[in-house]
Order: structure tokens, then C-alpha cells, then sequence
């Protein structure tokens, strides 16, 4: 409180509130005073243009510096452009260029015939149809990209713009579920709402009708729907959107309300006794395919032995498919496999039978013409 004058006056009544007594008022510094008593009817009058001057600083002050402490709130979606005016560059005729500041940071300067353009996402045009005046150009924002933007020219202070970018998150906190539940019971359905700006509303709706809060049906202060004596026409699809200017996002819950005579208990038991009879018709299955096969083997193989041994025509085939895949398949393991004799001994001198190779044909020769006895 700021007083003119060296002395000032005070009125004060007594505690019986019959008395006015007048205190002197004495400037002993810049904020401290003497008070003593002082019998004056101007006293009054001096109290009056105190309070007078006090309630023009009071109303006056605010009026005087309120066009430097607004800020002008600006909203951009994401990937949108904004453009911000620097009024000294326009009303001042000495300004021809002003440098622009955001959170305090100088970011550049712009002049009187040039606009300051400052790119965040290098994928958006700049738009060309803005007045080369000194503007700032905003392009390409994104969340985060916002702030308090202002310029500086000679000293004066241009309006401070706060530019705040709208957005919505694509995903939920919280993933879709399949609730369940018996009839009389009470569930909540939950709803964390993605981030965004402004923070968006939830709404919810069931199989595409929306829900107006009731007795039933209430939302909790995070969002979620609480839906207290569950009942079977409670059953479907319910659907959590989130919105804000910026769009909307859906979530989607599937409830399902059983009768109240069903229990968790029987049910796990009838269960796992329906499990365990398909596990059990599943083994049956694959035990008599497996004794099919064994048994289709075994047949293939008592088949092929009986025409080896009732059918000798069949023997030499037999023996050139063995001798076939004795050489081309089975080279490195030829003596691990039964062979026929590679002649026969016959009692017979005048009959001999040349064995086939390895036996070279000089060998063959020689053999021919020794006599049985000796071979």
C-alpha cells in the first residue's frame, strides 16, 4: 500500500461501540506505520479517499496489463497446419522483423515480406496460399509438437498463442474379453479409454442400441458398465466407444448370462468326463487303423511267400528283382542279404552246370574240361 502523504488518519470505535477514537497513522518506512490516537473530524474523510484509491488500483491494474497476460488457445488435429500472426509486424512501422519463440526457445525469425515455416512432418505440403506478412507457419504437427508460440519485435511482445494438437489413440488399455456370468449376479465390463485430447467421452452399447444409465445399468468413473442382477435377455455383444473431436474407437465385450440353476462345479465335471471320452474314442481310433495296417502287412506277406513257394516261375523273377536292387540299391550292404548258391553240385559227371559270375569265362573253360572227380 503505497500512502502520499506522511501522516495519515484512522478511525476505530471502542468495544462498546460508543466511542470513535482517531489513531494517527506515522510513515516510519516503505511498509511499516505508528499508530497513535489523534482527535480529528477530517479523519473520516482521509479513511474514504484511502479506500478510494485502493478500489482504483484494484480495478484499474488488471484492465492496464490484461492484453499481455491472455493467451489465445488454438486447436489442431494431427497432420493440419496453423498459422500464427505476429501483430507488431503488422501495426508497427519500425518492426520489419520479429524472431519467434516457443516455451522460451528462440525458433527463428521472420520479416515483414517472409513467413517463417517450421516442419515437423516432412510428408505434408507446405500450403502455399498463405500472405507472405510474417507469419509462423506450423506444418505437419503431431502429438507432442504443441506448445506456446510467440514473437519479438523492438522490444514489444507479441500475443502468446498456445496451439494444442487434438488426437486419439488407435488402441484401448484394456483388451476385448468373453465375460460370464449366472442370472442375479453382477459384472463389470471394462473400458479403459485410450489417451487423447480433449479426454474423450465413453458411450456404450448393446448388439448396436445404446445404454442409458438405470437402476441396472451405471458407469463407474473410469468408464466401465456395471451391470448389477445379471439377467439371461442380458446376453450379447457390448461395445465401448471412445470419442473426442478427433474420431472414435470401439471395444467390444461378449457377455454371457446362464441360468441360475447351472454351477461351475458339475459343469468342469461334466467337462472333463465329455474330454475324456473323446480322448478315449480318439485312441480307439487310431489303435484299430494301426492293427488294420499290421494286419494288411502280414497278409501281403504270407501271400508272397505262397506264390514263392507253389509258383517256381515266379522264383526267377523273384530273383531278378533281388539281384536288381542287390546292385543298384543295396551295393554297400549286399552281404548282409541272403543270396542263392552260385551253382549247383550234381552227382552227375557228365552233367556240370557253370556257375555264374564272378567266375571269369577262362575259368569256365578250365572247368570244363577237368573231370567231375577233381572239381
Amino acid at each position: 500500500l503505497n500512502v502520499s502523504q506522511s501522516v495519515s488518519h484512522l478511525a476505530l470505535f471502542s468495544p462498546d461501540r460508543q466511542s470513535l477514537h482517531s489513531l494517527a497513522l506515522t510513515k516510519l518506512s516503505s511498509s511499516s506505520y505508528y499508530c497513535s490516537p489523534f482527535s480529528s473530524p477530517a479523519c473520516i474523510v482521509e479513511i474514504m479517499l484511502l479506500f478510494v484509491q485502493i478500489l482504483i488500483l484494484i480495478l484499474i491494474l488488471p484492465i492496464s496489463f490484461a492484453n499481455h497476460s491472455t493467451v489465445r488457445e488454438l486447436l489442431a488435429p494431427e497432420t493440419s497446419s496453423v498459422s500464427l500472426s505476429c501483430s507488431p509486424l503488422l501495426q508497427e512501422e519500425n518492426c520489419t522483423r520479429a524472431s519467434w519463440f516457443r516455451e522460451g526457445q528462440i525458433i527463428g525469425t521472420s520479416t515483414s515480406s517472409s513467413n517463417l515455416v517450421l516442419r515437423f512432418d516432412m510428408k505434408v505440403p507446405v500450403p502455399d496460399d498463405q500472405p507472405q506478412i510474417g507469419l509462423l507457419q506450423l506444418v505437419g504437427l503431431r502429438k507432442g509438437d504443441g506448445g506456446r508460440f510467440w514473437c519479438l519485435c523492438n522490444g514489444t511482445v507479441g500475443q502468446v498463442a498456445r496451439v494444442r494438437i487434438v488426437y486419439l489413440d488407435e488402441s484401448f488399455k484394456n483388451a476385448a474379453q468373453l465375460f460370464q456370468t449366472t442370472a442375479g449376479h453382477s459384472v463389470i465390463l471394462k473400458c479403459r479409454k485410450p489417451a487423447g485430447f480433449p479426454i474423450p467421452s465413453v458411450r456404450w452399447e448393446r448388439n448396436g442400441d445404446l445404454i442409458l444409465p438405470d437402476d441396472r445399468f451405471s458407469l463407474t468413473s473410469l468408464g466401465d458398465l456395471m451391470i448389477t442382477s445379471a439377467s439371461i435377455s442380458d446376453t450379447g455383444h457390448y461395445k465401448c466407444i471412445a470419442w473426442n473431436v478427433a474420431g472414435e474407437r470401439n471395444l467390444v465385450h461378449l457377455l454371457t448370462v446362464l441360468p441360475a440353476s447351472w454351477h461351475p462345479k458339475l459343469h468342469s465335471q461334466s467337462s472333463a468326463k465329455q474330454n475324456f471320452a473323446n480322448n478315449h474314442s480318439m485312441l480307439q481310433t487310431i489303435f484299430s487303423t494301426l492293427c488294420y495296417l499290421l494286419g494288411c502287412v502280414l497278409i501281403i506277406v504270407l501271400l508272397v511267400d505262397l506264390l514263392w513257394h507253389a509258383a517256381p516261375s515266379l522264383a526267377g523273377y523273384s530273383r531278378c528283382c533281388f539281384s536288381w536292387l542287390n546292385r543298384t540299391l543295396l551295393a554297400g550292404c549286399h552281404s548282409r542279404w541272403p543270396r542263392p548258391p552260385t551253382y549247383e553240385v550234381c552227382n552227375d559227371e557228365f552233367t556240370f552246370h557253370l556257375p555264374p559270375p564272378p567266375y571269369s569265362v577262362v575259368t569256365g573253360r578250365l572247368l570244363r574240361i577237368r573231370p567231375a572227380s577233381v572239381v
